[in-house]
Parts: structure tokens; C-alpha cells; sequence
């Protein structure tokens, strides 16, 4: 798990992850996402507010979503990273195979959040 310092918000990192060329996103320990970067909504077709919460589990082929929540909980359980492969919903309503993963940051408050990526 990496550390943030205390006075920077976790939104504040968006900015970095809007510049990265592969689908990123942040999320919370419950599996909610509250970031998802530029690259996500375009290979998606999905708008950024559609995306949050639980909407980014409209991308993942129906087949596959009960793999991905059991990794996620386990990886967090686990403390561990998350690590996971799944078809993907693209704009033109085709299906991709990513692999997704996410670390485990921390901030002052001793809040716990994850950031990763789809390719």
C-alpha cells in the first residue's frame, strides 16, 4: 500500500490519470468507482457520470461480472492488488479483453482507496 500525503485530495490526482493513453479509473473499497479517466469514456462510449458508482459494471460482459466482484473482494480482504481479465464493452458494442489492475493507496485520514487501470 502506497501513501498520500495528508493535504491532497485523491479527486486531485484525476488530472494525471486523464493523461495516461489506457483507461483508468479510482475506486473505494466497497468496489464503487469515483474517477474514471478520458480514455475510459472514449474507448466506452459511456459519459463520465454513467461510468461512477457501479456504472463502469455495464462495460464488463454480464458472463463475467461475478470473477471480477470476487477478485475485487478478495483483493481487498487480502490487502493485496487487484488483478483481473474480462471481456470489455467498446463504443462500437464489440467486446474487448483487458486486464485490469489496481493498487491500494492510503491517505492521513487513513482512508483507503484504489487506482488502476483496463488494457
Amino acid at each position: 500500500m502506497r501513501s498520500l500525503e495528508p493535504d491532497t485530495p485523491a479527486r486531485t490526482y484525476g488530472s494525471v490519470l486523464d493523461d495516461l493513453p489506457i483507461a483508468s479509473f479510482m475506486a473505494r473499497a466497497d468496489g464503487s468507482v469515483s474517477y474514471v479517466s478520458r480514455h475510459w469514456t472514449v474507448v466506452t462510449g459511456h459519459r463520465p457520470e454513467t461510468l461512477l458508482g457501479f456504472g463502469y459494471l455495464a462495460t464488463i460482459q454480464p458472463g463475467h461480472l461475478s470473477a471480477a466482484r470476487i477478485a475485487w473482494a478478495e483483493a481487498v480482504a487480502s490487502g493485496s492488488a487487484f488483478r483481473n481479465e474480462f471481456p470489455m464493452r467498446l463504443v462500437d458494442a464489440s467486446y474487448r479483453w483487458v486486464r485490469s489492475e489496481a493498487a491500494r493507496y492510503a491517505i492521513a485520514t487513513r482512508r483507503n482507496f484504489w487506482v488502476g487501470s483496463a488494457r
